[in-house]
């Protein structure tokens, strides 16, 4: 019988000390960020940690950041003149900001593209349109047909 006890006192031990990386990963940073960019809900456990609340929020910006970007290449493409370089502008600025929170990820060490953050991008990519990867800045690079004199 005290096998019996000491047996199942080891195999909840061994059991919890195993949850233990998965519990840890559950409320890492890049977690965090993943879900905040995927807009889901933060565990309230995790919510007390600052690294997982500050990369769930910037998740959650660089998640608008990219719609509105998206939105103002899609509202450039169907207009025309000066409405069409107004939208053309916002996309840019928008563009910095993106760069900006991508650099701070990067300082922090999340992935905000990749294999980790696929997650959170599927569960946004209904919102995303093709032009969204565009780049707004027009070509430096000449063509071998142009003459360079």
């Amino acid at each position: 019988m005290g096998n019996s006890i000491m047996r199942r006192c080891c195999t909840g031990l061994l059991l919890a000390l195993l949850a233990l990386p998965a519990a840890a990963e559950s409320c890492s940073a890049q977690r965090g960020f993943d879900l905040g960019r995927a807009g889901v809900v933060a565990n309230a456990d995790c919510t007390s940690s600052a690294a997982f609340s500050e990369a769930f929020a910037l998740g959650e910006e660089l998640a608008t950041l990219e719609h509105a970007r998206a939105e103002a290449l899609r509202q450039q493409a169907l207009a025309s003149g000066e409405a069409a370089n107004r939208h053309a502008r916002t996309a840019r600025w928008l563009a910095v900001d993106i760069e900006a929170i991508e650099g701070a990820l990067l300082l922090r060490g999340i992935v905000s593209t990749g294999p980790s953050a696929e997650a959170a991008r599927s569960a946004a990519s209904s919102a995303t349109v093709a032009s969204d990867d565009a780049d707004p800045r027009p070509s430096t690079t000449t063509s071998d047909s142009e003459d360079p004199q």
